[in-house]
């Protein structure tokens, strides 16, 4: 992904945390997509980029957050 949409992932994800009341410090690159636009854009707004190991399927529009919070329990268990 190029500057533009990079930029643009970070911004809307800053908005839409702040919009729901929240005060964003981390931003994980979608699907892990991260490149020197992605280092550039975080330290714009002050955030810190993170990684995963595993796949929570939060993509999923039939997905709950509970669904989210087992899948990763149980994978997390599963590694350690």
């Amino acid at each position: 992904m190029g500057p533009v949409g990079t930029f643009k992932d970070v911004r809307e994800s800053v908005e839409t945390a702040k919009s729901l009341g929240a005060d964003p410090k981390y931003f994980r690159p979608p699907w892990g997509l991260y490149n020197i636009f992605t280092v550039i854009a975080c330290k714009k707004y002050n955030l810190r980029t993170v990684h995963w190991t595993l796949h929570a399927y939060d993509w999923s529009a039939d997905t709950s957050t509970d669904d989210i919070i087992s899948r990763i329990r149980y994978r997390v268990k599963m590694v350690i």
